[in-house]
């Protein structure tokens, strides 16, 4: 599976399982920053394992967006937003060929 590319987009509720899959992938060498991650919540408080997915993206292991819909003094942001945003600033769509 080295060339498999994952595209995931997680609201929260249910990330247990995500989290394991990504370890996975990270684990055994086959993400290689192939991963696409967009993770949504209402603050960053409330996004389970947010710390340990920046560090994988900070090491090129990952991709990683986040949207966040009631950051205090922020503007309103969710999943689609994010992927709208990489779309234009990638100029593709996020899990084609990186």
């Amino acid at each position: 599976m080295p060339e498999a590319q994952f595209l995931m987009i997680y609201t929260g509720t249910g990330i247990a399982h995500m989290h394991g899959m990504i370890n996975q992938l990270v684990v055994h060498g086959t993400s290689k920053g192939r991963t696409r991650q967009f993770y949504r919540g209402r603050t960053r408080r409330e996004l389970p394992y947010l710390a340990e997915f920046e560090q994988l993206a900070i090491d090129g292991k990952i991709m990683l967006s986040t949207a966040l819909s009631r950051e205090p003094y922020k503007p309103k942001r969710y999943a689609q937003d994010a992927l709208l945003e990489a779309m234009r600033t990638e100029g593709r769509l996020p899990f084609e060929t990186y």
